[in-house]
């Protein structure tokens, strides 16, 4: 299905693929490094999670579920919490996004923040409640609605900026859906 919906829009699967990844470890070395430092009480920005909710907005659930699945993998790499919960979290929401916005390709800046703050909600609670169900008790504690606010306030603040880096490194110019003239004023 990937392969069919990319190649409708003159894009074919494993260019896009090899960039997604190549996109991703670019992102993961700006997480750990650059993002590490800014933290708004002990919580830092999540580029994995917002990489996802971009891409699945923009290119439905395929390309989210692909993005979720090797920016999970990535972010897993510099965490202490079991392997393969990002991973699980970010498919999910990366399906799920890219069905409910698989028909809107246009969103004001605005809307886009809302969709990324409100997506970052999702993901930290589906993490949090996917943790609980294997074994991760203090996953679900009072700190947890600091934690959703935090990344709501990241994602709805770094969601332009990023979006523009994402089409600016998967795209052309001529087929870049991040372009100044895809946003609706």
């Amino acid at each position: 299905m990937v392969a069919q919906s990319l190649k409708t829009q003159n894009r074919t699967t494993k260019p896009f693929v090899f960039g997604i990844v190549m996109l991703n470890i670019v992102l993961w070395i700006i997480n750990f490094s650059l993002f590490s430092v800014f933290s708004i009480g002990s919580v830092h920005p999540d580029i994995s999670m917002l990489t996802t909710i971009v891409v699945a907005c923009y290119f439905g659930a395929e390309a989210g579920v692909i993005t979720g699945f090797f920016s999970g993998v990535l972010f897993d790499l510099g965490l202490t919490t079991p392997f393969g919960f990002s991973p699980l979290t970010l498919v999910i929401l990366g399906f799920f996004l890219g069905v409910a916005f698989a028909k809107k390709n246009q969103f004001s800046r605005f809307s886009l923040a809302l969709t990324a703050g409100f997506g970052a909600m999702i993901y930290e609670i589906l993490y949090a409640s996917i943790s609980q169900l294997a074994g991760q008790p203090h996953m679900i504690s009072a700190k947890l609605v600091f934690i959703i606010s935090v990344a709501f306030l990241t994602n709805f603040v770094f969601v332009v900026l990023f979006a523009r880096f994402i089409g600016w490194s998967l795209f052309n110019k001529i087929n870049n859906p991040f372009s100044r003239k895809r946003f609706v004023r």
